[in-house]
């Protein structure tokens, strides 16, 4: 269990395991942009789009 504020969470009930699905979402589009951006990969988009 986990608990957040005032809220505890049972990370194996349908509810948890939706939570931490959508927390590792969100965190792979973050790394994902993080990647994009500062690989350089954003100019060469930018460049073939234009």
């Amino acid at each position: 269990m986990f608990g957040l504020g005032a809220s505890v969470y049972d990370w194996n009930d349908p509810f948890g395991r939706l939570s931490l699905q959508t927390l590792a979402m969100v965190a792979e589009f973050e790394a994902n942009i993080h990647r994009i951006l500062h690989s350089g990969q954003a100019d060469d988009h930018r460049d073939q789009s234009s």
